[in-house]
């Protein structure tokens, strides 16, 4: 059973179309990107705007979060979401980082969250002591 990384969208992105490794660039998103490309067969990203997207895929910046949707907003984004999901990384496990609205998507798939609980300056604690970064 392949691993594979899902990381939420971040609201700093370039400001330019660009793949959607590169236009997502805070240091929570990026940091937690190098830690799923060491730990999983491979990952994607939960857009809100575009559900899941694969990091080579090129995207164009937008101000979207699921925060800031409807509830029927986000039920229709969990339903597109689950769908490119399950099409896409068939019978496999998950590492997932994101919040948890993101999480819900993942509702009765095998998933775990390394940062489950943790505020923003834990997950970054976190991150930097794994990947042994510098501030």
């Amino acid at each position: 059973m392949k691993t594979i990384g899902l990381i939420a969208c971040c609201s700093r992105k370039l400001q330019y179309a660009a793949p959607a490794h590169r236009l997502y660039c805070s240091t929570l998103f990026c940091w937690s990107r190098r830690w799923i490309e060491r730990h999983c067969d491979s990952w994607g990203i939960l857009s809100a705007k575009y559900g899941l997207v694969l990091p080579e895929t090129l995207i164009a910046p937008y101000d979207k979060t699921l925060s800031r949707m409807t509830l029927e907003e986000r039920d229709a984004w969990y339903y597109s979401t689950r769908l490119q999901i399950d099409q896409a990384f068939p019978e496999s496990s998950f590492i997932v980082m994101a919040g948890a609205l993101y999480k819900q998507v993942l509702d009765g798939l095998n998933y775990t969250d390394p940062l489950n609980g943790l505020g923003l300056g834990k997950r970054l604690a976190w991150l930097r002591k794994e990947l042994s970064c510098t501030p």
